[in-house]
């Protein structure tokens, strides 16, 4: 499941899932263009995310300084420990602020204490460090095989994906002049640049063409980070810890373990572990983080879309660099958001994410297993929510469950596809 096979021959029609051609040139500058052009809707994403905590901030009660190092604590945290972990194994190792922590944390203003919360992610932090320290990762992780994580990915990504056809309605012309340079560009370009690249310098161009790129009134956020000392107490515990730590470790970290597997790599998982919760519980002294591999971001980091197999890596250098920037520059980072009229940067990342979910499809269809795979896509894109966990933490429980109950041979073939349990995931802990 690591991609399509080379073909040679004949020239081969645009394929439609977006992901580069075999043919690209790897000389000079022209071996990293892949993994800037996977890189960049996951830059959109980054900045488009920085609004949550600025949003949040009045109802948590939050100072300047408490706003600065939960952003800081959310982008520059992980990105350090990003590109570490990829200069270290040589594999695209990606860590972020869990989104969905971030919401979780902005629904609870007004409840409880900001210290409170801050304790509570902490000890959550720590929870995830000790679960990758038993070894059991890998034991864990193959109760969700591929199909399903793919299901999850396909339902996360279709909500996007659907979304630039409404925001064509909204704005014919700039959705529709990206679009048409999308399509161009597979068409005639061959994947030499790709296609979500072309059609953002073309959106941006004719927003900018037709007046649409407007300033902004926010200013520059320069305030220093400040340390929030946490708080323990019961509530906090009983509230925060259950639903972060499931979330950092069923809805991201395992996901995208079994992700980097399909795709043929080895990943440390004992690093990883270890790197999300004590990252979380360090970087929540600045603001609540759930620093975790998130599973939206493979396709794009590890997948074919960013490249030859031993240059992916590279698209983690990169957005490091750009989460720093942003955790550096906290709200005025946010502020490109508002340049940029909202619907072209949707119909952007809903274009990038096109290949993603024309791929994450096709292996399932291929693959020994459909119901559970469906039952998780389906499940990811409602609204469901149960015991303070939301769609993505269900799609994952409810699609395994469905293929235990109803595809046992099919999951039996695939876990025979998946890696031996032969102590290899240790020895990449050990390599250096």
């Amino acid at each position: 499941m690591s991609g399509r096979p080379e073909t040679t021959g004949t020239p081969r029609e645009p394929d439609l899932s977006g992901e580069p051609r075999n043919a690209v040139r790897s000389d000079g500058f022209g071996r990293f263009v892949p993994a800037l052009g996977a890189s960049l809707p996951l830059v959109v994403i980054f900045l488009a995310v920085s609004t949550i905590p600025l949003g949040a901030a009045p109802e948590l009660g939050l100072t300047p300084g408490q706003l600065s190092g939960w952003i800081f604590a959310t982008y520059g945290i992980p990105a350090v420990l990003s590109v570490v972990l990829a200069a270290r194994y040589r594999q695209p190792l990606l860590v972020t602020g869990n989104v969905a922590v971030i919401i979780f944390v902005a629904s609870l203003g007004g409840r409880m204490a900001f210290s409170e919360i801050v304790g509570g992610v902490i000890l959550a932090g720590i929870a995830v460090a000790a679960v990758g320290a038993t070894g059991l990762v890998r034991g864990v992780a193959r109760w969700f095989p591929l199909p399903i994580v793919l299901g999850l990915v396909a339902g996360i990504v279709l909500p996007f994906v659907s979304g630039i056809f409404d925001q064509l309605a909204e704005e014919p012309v700039l959705v529709g002049v990206t679009i048409g340079a999308y399509l161009l560009s597979m068409r005639f370009l061959g994947g030499r640049i790709p296609p979500v690249l072309s059609a953002a310098v073309a959106g941006v161009v004719t927003a900018a063409i037709a007046g649409r790129l407007v300033g902004t009134s926010a200013g520059m956020a320069f305030a220093w980070p400040a340390v929030t000392p946490p708080e323990f107490t019961l509530e906090g515990i009983v509230t925060v810890v259950p639903v972060v730590a499931a979330l950092m470790i069923f809805q991201a970290n395992i996901p995208a373990i079994v992700y980097l597997r399909g795709e043929g790599y080895e990943p440390p998982e004992r690093a990883l572990f270890g790197a999300s919760g004590l990252g979380a519980a360090v970087g929540s002294l600045l603001g609540p983080t759930g620093v975790s591999v998130p599973v939206l971001a493979m396709p794009f980091t590890a997948g074919p879309r960013a490249g030859p197999k031993g240059r992916r890596h590279w698209t983690v250098y990169i957005l490091g660099f750009a989460a720093m920037l942003i955790a550096i520059l906290g709200a005025a980072a946010a502020a490109v958001v508002e340049i940029v009229p909202l619907p072209l940067l949707l119909a952007i990342a809903g274009l990038a994410m096109v290949g993603v979910l024309t791929r994450s499809v096709r292996q399932i269809v291929e693959g020994p297993l459909l119901l559970g795979p469906l039952v998780t896509m389906a499940v990811a894109i409602s609204e469901l929510e149960l015991l303070g966990l939301g769609s993505l933490f269900w799609a994952l429980a409810l699609g395994t469950a469905t293929t235990v109950l109803t595809e046992r041979e099919g999951l039996a073939s695939s876990r025979a596809a998946d890696p031996p349990e032969d102590g290899s995931s240790a020895d990449a802990d050990r390599a250096s």
